[in-house]
């Protein structure tokens, strides 16, 4: 498919061929891990762990332990919403895999991988909206993801209406992909076209509904949030189905992944996840429910994958086996990790869910959406309640190996650095002259991922230094990656919060020069400025006189940050480090600050 499908996608197109086949897998260990400073090396693995008899391992009910958020390593400050995870262990590569949905502008799909759930590598945006057409628009959602005979198959909701922002109407869609990264998305006349929707008469009952009031609402949810396994030949499609009549959880079945029976309800709730237990025998199934300000996850099980435990909130009330700790958070879209098949082989069992800061009362629900993260949690099914528990590691639990799985997001801090006073003048050429070696060093390396960028392999150094006439600083970027749209912007404000633009300094720079001026882009005299490229990428020298801080008091501050863009144009996959601001709000009082040694 080409056309509108290429445009929709930013992603290699790989064409549709698959085959099913059933896989296998065991606990998995590790070689140790460091317990003293002496370097002893202690083996937790559970691959060496004597569990005792199996014979005293079962419970009454589950028994699970909090791991924490997912650590996504590009985004340490992180302030942008993840949900709708599906994480499989590939057993090709040994390593687990994530696709899921975070914040870019609107709705992506995103991927990463880890070692320990934990912590997350290689984050890259890999599916996201750059045309509207007839069946998605705006945004895409909520991947599930299979690995079949070397082939990937994620299934993804995306909405076919909008009425102006308002987005209804999911429906679910198919893409293929030899490397789980560049999708092909399956479609019907050159365009993506989904493979459990709507019908024709309920997408005209949900416009009418959104005509209601004013004519400026919602129509209904539709068909999306899928969750899928493959189990003897026949994959199982659950997925939310919310019209008129309300949330509902529905599971459609194939024998070849792309034509599915009619959906048939098995559960009055949506957003939920299922996947197979081998060593149960049993469909898990686990959901969400919220009860004044208490939102947990439960679990529960079924036989066949559709006669599950219990059918609706009045019997699962009953319900004591609770895979979530804590309270006062927001949770939802549960779903297990499993290999690609959707099958649990293991007797501790990981779920991933959102999880984040519960909205006030009177307030929209997503009044905290930024703390909502994806969150971890490990339990043993009834059946094993006694085993000691396995980490996602492959270490036994105990409060040495569960140290890793405690660390949380990095707590945002302002940038603060003193600079030299120094006696000698360097030559502004965008060479790094001797004198520089006495300056501040500034680690442009602060990833940020508003105006939908990516993460990317650029970063940079500032040597900054003064004396009582100038303001001296050489940046060194290091960005392979030419574009003509490459950009490094400096802030400077002298009297640390400025009251008025004109008191501003800003310093834009490409590749083959350099502008300055003040906060109303008008020009600065006196300001000297050196573009030189380098094979590391580009380098930018500035000399600015001293407008306002005449006198340079020791431990005084001014103002001080730095942009480096990679392709700046880029809707979607433009790059930006921060020296400060990791949301480049270009806000003077969300500058770091030098300060005068």
């Amino acid at each position: 498919m080409k056309g509108k499908l290429t445009a929709l996608f930013a992603a290699a197109v790989l064409m549709l061929s698959a085959a099913a086949c059933s896989g296998s897998g065991s606990d998995t260990g590790s070689s140790g891990i460091k317990t003293s400073s002496d370097d002893k090396v202690v083996d937790y693995s559970a691959e060496n762990y004597d569990f005792g008899d199996p014979s005293a391992w079962a419970g009454e009910k589950v028994v699970s332990l909090d791991l924490g958020d997912c650590i996504i390593d590009a985004y340490p400050y992180d302030d942008k919403y993840d949900w709708g995870q599906s994480i499989i262990y590939d057993e090709d590569d040994g390593i687990y895999k994530m696709w899921w949905c975070r914040n870019s502008g609107y709705d992506t799909i995103w991927y990463a991988e880890s070692e320990d759930l934990k912590h997350w590598r290689n984050a890259e945006k890999i599916m996201t909206v750059a045309e509207n057409t007839e069946w998605i628009k705006l945004h895409v959602g909520k991947p599930a993801v299979l690995k079949i005979d070397g082939e990937y198959k994620m299934y993804f909701e995306a909405p076919a209406t909008l009425n102006g922002w308002k987005e209804f109407d999911n429906n679910v869609f198919l893409a293929t992909s030899s490397d789980g990264k560049r999708w092909n998305v399956r479609g019907k006349d050159g365009e993506p076209y989904p493979i459990i929707r709507m019908t024709d008469e309920q997408m005209a009952d949900s416009w009418d509904q959104s005509q209601q009031a004013g004519g400026s609402g919602y129509g209904f949810y539709g068909f999306g949030q899928p969750s899928v396994c493959y189990k003897d030949g026949k994959y199982y499609l659950y997925y939310t189905h919310t019209l008129i009549e309300g949330d509902r959880m529905y599971v459609a079945t194939s024998d070849d992944g792309v034509n599915f029976t009619a959906g048939r309800e098995v559960f009055l709730r949506a957003g939920s996840g299922v996947k197979y237990n081998d060593l149960t025998g049993k469909f898990m199934y686990a959901y969400e429910y919220t009860e004044g300000r208490l939102s947990k996850i439960f679990y529960m099980e079924s036989s066949d994958g559709y006669n599950f435990t219990y059918k609706n909130y009045i019997e699962a009330a009953a319900n004591e086996n609770v895979l979530s700790k804590g309270a006062g958070f927001v949770r939802g879209y549960p779903d297990f990790i499993s290999d690609g098949y959707g099958h649990v082989k293991t007797h501790t069992v990981y779920a991933a869910y959102m999880e984040g800061k519960m909205a006030e009362s009177g307030n929209d629900w997503r009044q905290y959406a930024h703390t909502w993260d994806i969150h971890i949690a490990a339990f043993n099914p009834a059946e094993f309640a006694g085993r000691t528990m396995v980490l996602p590691d492959g270490n036994v639990y105990n409060s040495v190996t569960v140290t890793p799985y405690r660390e949380a997001h990095t707590a945002y801090e302002e940038q603060l650095a003193g600079i030299p006073l120094i006696n000698d003048v360097p030559s502004v050429d965008g060479e790094k002259d001797a004198l520089y070696e006495e300056a501040a060093v500034l680690a442009v390396t602060r990833v940020v991922s508003n105006d939908r960028a990516v993460p990317g392999d650029i970063s940079a150094k500032i040597y900054a230094a003064y004396n009582k006439t100038y303001l001296y600083f050489l940046i060194e970027v290091k960005d392979l990656s030419v574009n003509e749209s490459d950009v490094t912007y400096v802030m400077i404000d002298e009297k640390r919060f400025a009251e008025d633009p004109s008191e501003i300094c800003n310093v834009t720079a490409t590749r083959s020069g350099a502008e300055v001026t003040d906060g109303n882009s008008s020009g600065i005299a006196g300001v000297i400025t050196a573009v030189k490229k380098t094979a590391q990428g580009y380098n930018v020298e500035v000399k600015m006189p001293w407008r306002y801080k005449t006198v340079q008091n020791p431990l005084d501050t001014i103002g001080f940050d730095c942009f480096v863009y990679n392709d700046r144009a880029s809707t979607d996959y433009k790059s930006i480090v921060a020296w400060n601001d990791v949301h480049a709000s270009y806000d003077v009082r969300n500058a770091g600050e030098l300060y005068f040694k």
